[in-house]
């Protein structure tokens, strides 16, 4: 049976910065504490020694496993540095982390992350994974572990390096065991939501429900406005889902006989989705506000932007005065956004095809920037 961990926020969002990490061709960990710190420059003391490492400007910064925008390393703090070796001999820090984010490393692998297949030996059973905060860790896959793709049987051979992987792990006796390792889409819909790999029965369009047989029962589900439908890599409804098709969905729960689910997704999408779906999949719509936007912008100008969406193609935005622009988490104006960025765009309300926009930022500061206006509304 399928584990079934809890979710924190973290985890939905890891892609992110796995998408925003350069290589690491000379990845080297340094462990110790700020003696000084610069925009271009730190200083670390190293067993009593210091060493010198220059600041790459697309560097990440992480408070107790939060992305920080803009440098905050006091000096005093013990920081965990991932640094790339050059030729002449220095360090460049491509992520600074306190200490705190190490031991949340640890608890996110443990309820399920999603990271980097740096490297794989299926004869040996060995991998390692780059986690969001850039550094390497060596594991070993349990001879009991769930391999998955698609929501299918799968095994390390069929996972290439270099690639996004959905993985669940502990320490024993030292070592790092992955128990759970799929493609992100279904790690997270399977593992981390307890969801299941199912195949569609049968669809009575008139009570808006479709039947799902899974773990060799049947469930009447009934989609609602909240509900992610995925087909063909697209987002779909009730029409697009077909009698035989293999899906996977959330945890299903079942009210009064008919059962409800976050997201029912076509199992062979799974594979091919961007990692980037995960934020949606994640979020959950707002009754007449519309699901947020995530994808390439195409255009923007004062009053309108066009979002080319991951699931729905082309998405015409309205922008007012009451529309928050953020970038590099800093507010800016719609002229400072540029054709081609990725961007989410959180909808304040719709109207027929109309979406008004209530937040246009750019995907790689979108979690700070969030969780800033979250603040400020509480206050």
């Amino acid at each position: 049976m399928l584990m079934a961990h809890r979710l924190r926020c973290g985890w939905f969002l890891s892609f992110l910065f796995l998408l925003s990490l350069p290589s690491l061709p000379q990845q080297k960990v340094i462990k110790g504490t700020v003696l000084s710190a610069t925009p271009q420059a730190l200083t670390v003391q190293v067993e009593g020694k210091p060493v010198n490492i220059k600041i790459d400007p697309g560097c990440s910064f992480f408070i107790y496993g939060r992305r920080m925008l803009g440098i905050v390393v006091p000096v005093g703090q013990g920081v965990v540095v991932v640094a790339e070796g050059r030729p002449d001999g220095s360090l460049v820090a491509v992520s600074v982390s306190d200490e705190a984010t190490e031991a949340r490393c640890k608890d996110e692998l443990r309820e399920g992350t999603v990271a980097t297949l740096v490297s794989a030996d299926p004869e040996a059973g060995t991998l390692t994974l780059r986690v969001k905060y850039g550094w390497n860790i060596s594991c070993v896959l349990d001879r009991d572990a769930i391999v998955l793709k698609g929501g299918k049987p799968a095994t390390l051979k069929d996972f290439k390096p270099g690639g996004a992987v959905g993985v669940t792990a502990r320490t024993r006796r030292g070592k790092w065991v992955v128990e759970a390792l799929a493609d992100p889409i279904t790690h997270y819909l399977l593992v981390v939501r307890g969801g299941r790999m199912g195949k569609v029965e049968g669809i009575d369009a008139s009570k808006g429900i479709v039947a799902i047989g899974a773990a060799g029962r049947v469930y009447k589900v009934r989609p609602t406005e909240r509900t992610w439908i995925v087909v063909g890599g697209r987002l779909s409804d009730l029409k697009g889902l077909k009698p035989g098709m293999e899906v996977l969905t959330a945890r299903i729960y079942t009210r009064g006989g008919i059962s409800y689910t976050r997201a029912i997704v076509e199992a062979k999408s799974a594979v091919v989705l961007p990692p980037e779906v995960l934020l949606l999949l994640r979020s959950e719509p707002k009754v007449r506000r519309g699901r947020p936007i995530v994808g390439r912008l195409s255009s923007v100008e004062e009053e309108k932007a066009v979002v080319k969406d991951i699931l729905r193609g082309e998405v015409l935005l309205r922008l007012s005065e009451r529309t928050k622009f953020f970038k590099a988490g800093r507010a800016v104006k719609p002229s400072d956004f540029k054709a081609g960025e990725m961007v989410v765009a959180v909808p304040s309300g719709t109207r027929g095809e109309t979406v008004y926009c209530g937040l246009l930022c750019d995907l790689k500061s979108f979690e700070a920037v969030s969780e800033r206006l979250r603040a400020e509304e509480a206050d």
